[in-house]
C-alpha cells in the first residue's frame, strides 16, 4: 500500500522579479510556506518515510538556506515556481532511497496563494 507523508514548515525572505513589470519588479518580503509531500510504498515498519528526514531535508535545504535572505542571491528569477522546482530537485536527490517513488512541493507566498510541483524521485 501506498501513502503520502507531508511536513510543513515557513521561512521569511526578500525577493524581486527582474523579469515581471508591476509591484513585483521592487524588492519586497513574504513569509513563505512550504509543503513537502512524499508518495512511496508503506514498508515494514509502517512508514513510507521518517518524519524526522523530512524536518532535516526542510531545516538544511530550505530554512537554512533561504531564512532572513535575498532569494535573489541563490534562485534566478525567484518566483515561487521557481522557488518550488529548486527545492523539488534538491528533494529528489536527498529521498532518493528506492521507498519514495513522488515528490510534491507546495510554497505559499500568502495564506491564499501558492505553487504546486511535484515529479517523480527518478525521471
Amino acid at each position: 500500500m501506498n501513502a503520502t507523508v507531508w511536513k510543513r514548515t515557513s521561512f521569511d525572505a526578500a525577493h524581486f522579479l527582474p523579469k515581471y513589470k508591476g509591484l513585483c519588479s521592487h524588492m519586497h518580503g513574504h513569509t513563505y510556506t512550504v509543503e513537502l509531500g512524499l508518495l512511496g510504498k508503506i514498508n515494514p515498519n509502517g512508514m513510507v518515510v521518517d518524519l524526522v528526514e523530512l524536518s532535516k531535508f526542510l531545516k538544511t535545504a530550505v530554512e537554512d538556506r533561504w531564512d532572513h535572505s535575498l532569494l535573489n542571491d541563490s534562485i534566478e528569477n525567484p518566483t515561487a515556481e521557481n522557488i518550488a522546482m529548486n527545492i523539488l530537485v534538491m528533494a529528489r536527490k536527498w529521498f532518493d532511497c528506492g521507498a519514495v517513488q513522488r515528490v510534491c512541493v507546495r510554497v505559499y507566498e500568502t495564506p491564499t496563494s501558492w505553487v504546486e510541483v511535484a515529479g517523480l524521485v527518478k525521471e
